[in-house]
């Protein structure tokens, strides 16, 4: 914004074949005993329910959609929006 105000959503957005990708290409080491909840994190559950059907979740695809379907404005739009007209109308 032009005040200089930033608003951070994060999200990670990294499918599961990337991060398994960029281990293995870096090398890094992972530890033998797997942490006991993260069986139950919604992004696992929801990559289970993929696995069982055979298809293949994609950040990408469902930013796209999001765009699409919504009529989402370039980023760039955001950029230039003063801080009232954001906080008013959008947060």
């Amino acid at each position: 914004m032009k005040e200089s105000y930033t608003v951070f959503r994060p999200i990670i957005k990294y499918n599961s074949d990337d991060i398994l990708r960029v281990i293995k290409e870096a090398d890094i080491p992972t530890l033998s005993i797997p942490c006991e909840f993260k069986e139950f994190r919604p992004k696992r559950v929801l990559e289970r329910y993929y696995q069982k059907t055979g298809i293949y979740f994609d950040y990408n695809k469902v930013f796209d959609f999001a765009r699409r379907s919504l009529s989402l404005p370039d980023i760039s739009s955001y950029t230039s929006i003063d801080k009232d007209e954001y906080l008013l109308n959008l947060f």
